[in-house]
Order: structure tokens, then sequence, then C-alpha cells
């Protein structure tokens, strides 16, 4: 799974970071399997009925479906994916992380 045929940047130009969205768009139109580009129609599908809630649910679909996804447009993606669900991630932590070790009853403290 390569980028054959995709544009490169101007010498000594730095491409900008991709968007979540775009993300999702790139690779429903450039990524070369089939499967890959279902997942990914079916996120911007999700987000255009559900709104911005089904991003990061559909964010982590898309990431573990791009995992075999090689060359720079590959990369681009998976940056742009891995940006979005660390900045979720520290925006809204697990509440399983949160809550901290549980105590089985019985264990530790006094009767």
């Amino acid at each position: 799974m390569s980028d054959e045929g995709a544009a490169a940047p101007a010498p000594g130009a730095t491409e900008r970071p991709l968007g979540v969205v775009e993300a999702f768009t790139v690779t429903r139109d450039q990524c070369p399997s089939g499967a890959v580009q279902r997942v990914a129609r079916q996120g911007l599908e999700a987000v255009a009925r559900e709104g911005a809630d089904a991003l990061p649910t559909h964010a982590f679909y898309l990431r573990t479906a791009v995992r075999g996804w090689q060359g720079p447009k590959a990369a681009r993606v998976k940056q742009a994916l891995d940006a979005y669900l660390a900045e979720r991630e520290r925006a809204e932590p697990s509440p399983a992380r949160d809550a901290g070790p549980k105590q089985r009853d019985g264990a530790g403290g006094s009767s």
C-alpha cells in the first residue's frame, strides 16, 4: 500500500498537519484498500449524522484500520489521528483510569 502518484511538496516546503476530518477524507479518497476506505466513509457519514460526538469513536476505528497503509500520505493520516486521539485523552481522561485502584471487600481497612 503505497502513495504512488501523490504530488510531492515543493523543495523546502513543509506540509501542514492534517485535521482529523481531512484524515478521513484523504483515507477515503487515497488509501488503496477498499476496506479501509469503507471505514473512512462510514466515519464521515456518522459525523454527518451525529455531529462531532461521533469523531472520537470513528477516529479510533480508522486509526486501527490504517495500520497497514504505508507511505508519506499514510504517515500524515496516522499522525493526524494520533494527535486528535491524544488530545481527546488529555481533555477527557478515561473514567476507569481516574478511579484509581479499587479495594476488595475485606482488603485493607480495619474491622
